[in-house]
């Protein structure tokens, strides 16, 4: 009728039925019309604001989590998405209204069903009192200013409004309609593993169609300015033999651009030195583990804040919350021990490291909170609460470059692998590119939702990955400063990055212990590995020859991950892909399909001539040995049948090799060196004595 009246033109008689009738009230917005989209916003026409009590908001959710919990099994996965987002919003709304003792109680009634995957959250929004509190936390901003991204099949979409409907739960639609986004896609539920919905279930914090993020190609092969930097020696071979075949090769090797940064030239000398710490590689595998070198630096737990180790094992550098910078310096001294027959006879020719020089570099006006080595181990990046990162001379001992951009401390910084570029993270949600000889950004990268906490620079320094405290990774184009991709599955603050050497996969690590591998080709995630009882993950570092990642934890101990596995996951992920960035030529794949065909006929003889002695057998009468013989015979096994491994038969516990503890060093840093020895660093906590009795 209403909609008559403004048609027509009579606003008068529209205003006194209005006041009569009290619109609030009629069941307006439950009438269908076909002419309208089938979206929340058509299923709201009218709606009073002045109902939204608090005993509104409690029962509206109330009915919506039974209904959620008595679907059927095909549906419940995806409308378990919508529960957390009507909880937020219904919270943050009484917060809003002043309702602070209702939203207090609201709060702890219902938070029990979702504090297994956003306790963090959770517990920053219930911290609020006023609405001072409310403008200055930052979760609680993050959910107002955004609205959220959900995507459903149509058939739980069109059950989910047709409920509301139903039940008349006019304040549920109004959440739908103005706080969240839903793309109702056409086809079948999808059905995910616990693990699956628990990842899902984090995208909720994401902004509108953040999904084109992983669309872009990722040229994750080496570039031919990088083929220097340190790899195992098969694959340096590899390289050199597969210059001839670049078109082949053109979809995992970066390509030229006119806006692409110039990479610096490398002195033949560095290079000669890199492979030939090369050629004395060791080898690893889950039978042949790598010895670790331990540094403990004394009287530093407190205000020991970052480390960084040399990959040649000759420096160690840590910054501290007194704004000081310490340089340990070693040198290789041959041992004595054994005469020169003798330690020839043994094969004994490690050098012993001896402490050679100790430097204090001061400079910053707050507390050091990243330091990084070049790879020639010539210079230092620095970067700390002063909102400045500094450039070091490790021959002059002196800062040389002050930074300024950041407008909030710098939490963490690194080098690139071909040196002169550098990357900052910082505390204002932005990352930047920088260069030795210029003192402004040349790249911002912007995109978090909260601190930038972690970065590190692709092999091919064409890339840059950031982690953030917002629980989600993302690599970026150093060319374009566009994001490329979007990784979601952390349950925390992503804390540590590192790449393998090939470049393809990307581990992270988290405060909650959890280490997730991603393929940055198909933007998947390949496998979640988690060691909660370790505490947070302090570092990640991959071994030389990518068969093993080595992780520091809190809680005194360092994990040594099987990477041989990595190839099945990424073969699921995509069939077509190849295993690493050397692609084999045609000739030789059509000369495996060969093969193959071969050994498929081979086969399929040998089983007929089996079938054939197997007929003749039946024929024959049985022997006397036969009918003697109460025990069943045998029958004669087929040629062995090797079971391909899969994600199903791939577990957790067959990813870790071995624990390694310290007694009272927390792990604030691991690093292989070329050789593949594993280099560790932590400061020492003096134990308390009810840990002194445990130990003894």
């Amino acid at each position: 009728v209403l909609n008559y009246l403004d048609r027509k033109g009579y606003k008068s008689t529209m205003q006194k039925f209005e006041e009569e009738a009290k619109v609030g009230k009629i069941d307006l917005a439950l009438e269908k019309d076909q002419s309208l989209e089938a979206t929340v916003a058509s299923h709201i026409l009218f709606y009073n604001s002045t109902e939204n009590t608090p005993v509104a908001y409690n029962t509206g959710y109330v009915l919506l989590r039974d209904y959620v919990q008595s679907c059927l099994d095909t549906y419940k996965t995806e409308m378990n998405r919508v529960l957390f987002p009507v909880f937020v919003y219904s919270y943050l709304e009484l917060c809003e209204k002043n309702y602070w003792a209702e939203a207090k109680k609201f709060a702890s009634e219902h938070c029990h069903g979702h504090e297994d995957v956003f306790a963090d959250d959770i517990r920053a929004l219930v911290s609020m009192s006023s609405r001072e509190h409310l403008r200055e936390n930052e979760t609680a901003q993050r959910f107002l200013r955004h609205r959220l991204y959900l995507r459903v099949s149509k058939h739980t979409f069109d059950l989910l409004l047709s409920f509301l409907q139903e039940k008349r739960l006019m304040l549920i639609l109004s959440l739908l309609n103005t706080r969240m986004e839903i793309d109702a896609y056409a086809g079948a539920p999808r059905q995910m593993t616990m693990q699956q919905e628990m990842s899902e279930r984090n995208v909720v914090l994401n902004l509108l169609h953040q999904d084109t993020s992983n669309v872009p190609r990722v040229r994750w092969g080496l570039s031919r300015n990088s083929d220097f930097y340190p790899r195992s020696l098969r694959q340096m071979q590899a390289l050199d033999k597969d210059d001839k075949e670049d078109d082949e090769n053109e979809d995992v090797r970066p390509h030229k651009n006119k806006n692409q940064l110039k990479l610096p030239e490398v002195d033949e000398t560095i290079q000669a030195n890199i492979l030939s710490e090369l050629k004395q590689q060791a080898s690893l595998s889950p039978t042949a583990l790598p010895s670790v070198c331990f540094h403990t630096l004394l009287n530093t737990f407190g205000t020991l804040n970052c480390v960084d180790l040399a990959r040649d094992a000759t420096t160690v550098v840590a910054g501290f919350s007194d704004s000081s910078i310490k340089l340990y310096r070693f040198i290789q001294k041959e041992r004595t021990e054994l005469p020169p027959d003798e330690r020839k006879k043994y094969n004994v020719n490690v050098p012993e490291c001896v402490p050679k020089t100790f430097h204090t570099l001061s400079g910053h006006a707050g507390a050091v909170y990243g330091v990084s080595l070049d790879a020639e181990n010539d210079f230092l990046i620095s970067c700390g609460e002063d909102n400045t990162a500094r450039l070091w001379s490790l021959e002059a001992m002196a800062n040389l470059v002050v930074y300024k951009g950041h407008n909030f401390p710098v939490w963490d910084c690194h080098f690139s692998p071909l040196g002169y570029y550098f990357a900052t993270a910082s505390h204002d949600r932005t990352a930047r590119l920088w260069s030795t000889d210029h003192p402004f950004s040349l790249r911002i990268f912007a995109g978090h939702l909260s601190d930038v906490d972690c970065v590190r620079f692709h092999p091919n320094s064409m890339y840059i990955a950031t982690g953030s405290s917002d629980k989600t990774v993302r690599l970026w184009d150093v060319n374009s400063a566009k994001s490329v991709r979007l990784f979601l599955g952390h349950r925390s603050t992503v804390s540590c990055l590192s790449f393998s050497p090939n470049g393809r996969v990307l581990a992270s690590g988290g405060h909650d212990g959890q280490i997730i591998l991603w393929d940055l080709e198909t933007s998947k995630k390949l496998k979640a590995l988690p060691c909660k009882q370790l505490g947070s993950v302090h570092s990640l570092d991959f071994s030389a020859d990518g068969e093993m990642l080595a992780s520091a934890h809190h809680n005194n101990g360092v994990c040594l991950w099987d990477m041989n596995h990595l190839t099945v996951l990424q073969n699921e992920a995509n069939p077509q892909a190849t295993t690493s960035p050397t692609a084999k030529s045609k000739k030789s794949a059509e000369q495996e399909k060969d093969k193959e065909k071969d050994n498929k006929d081979k086969e399929k003889e040998k089983e007929k001539e089996k079938d054939k002695e197997k007929d003749k057998d039946k024929q024959q009468p049985p022997s006397e040995e036969q009918q003697n013989d109460d025990a069943p015979q045998e029958p004669v096994a087929p040629e062995a049948v090797v079971v391909a491994p899969t994600r199903s038969n791939v577990d957790s516990k067959s990813w870790l090799l071995q624990t390694a503890f310290t007694k009272c060093t927390p792990v604030y840093n691991v690093t292989f060196t070329y050789r593949n020895l594993l280099l560790g660093c932590g400061p020492f906590v003096n134990p308390t004595p009810a840990k002194r009795d445990r130990q003894w």
